[in-house]
């Protein structure tokens, strides 16, 4: 999302997520959940696309976390962080299509918009 009202507007009036979609906010270090109709789990990398801080279920009409550490932020459905087992200092490679994988030691998956990918 390139623009300042589609940045704002995120995922504001959504009716929902897929238990394995998320919207990737670039040069973003806070968010909101005004508006939303459902929890959120917020993933917050660095320039190197690795996780700095997490936040598990933000529930909506909430001034959301700020991470001065963060370079962007993916916005997921609740739940995504523990079922997908993602921990501070991992990596997310985001692939075109939509698709994003988990890079860490051991092998892991990690899907966004349907897509699944492996990663070793």
């Amino acid at each position: 999302m390139a623009g300042f009202f589609e940045r704002l507007m995120g995922l504001m009036f959504k009716p929902s997520l897929g238990p394995n979609e998320g919207l990737w906010l670039r040069r973003c270090r806070a968010i909101h959940t005004f508006f939303m109709r459902f929890d959120i789990d917020v993933i917050f990398l660095n320039r190197d696309l690795r996780v700095v801080k997490l936040c598990e279920g933000v529930p909506p009409n909430r001034l959301g976390p700020f991470c001065f550490a963060a370079d962007s932020v993916l916005e997921c459905r609740a739940g995504f962080i523990a079922r997908n087992g993602i921990a501070l200092g991992n990596v997310l490679v985001f692939r075109r299509g939509g698709s994003a994988v988990l890079s860490r030691r051991r092998p892991s998956r990690l899907w966004l918009s349907g897509r699944r990918t492996r990663r070793g």
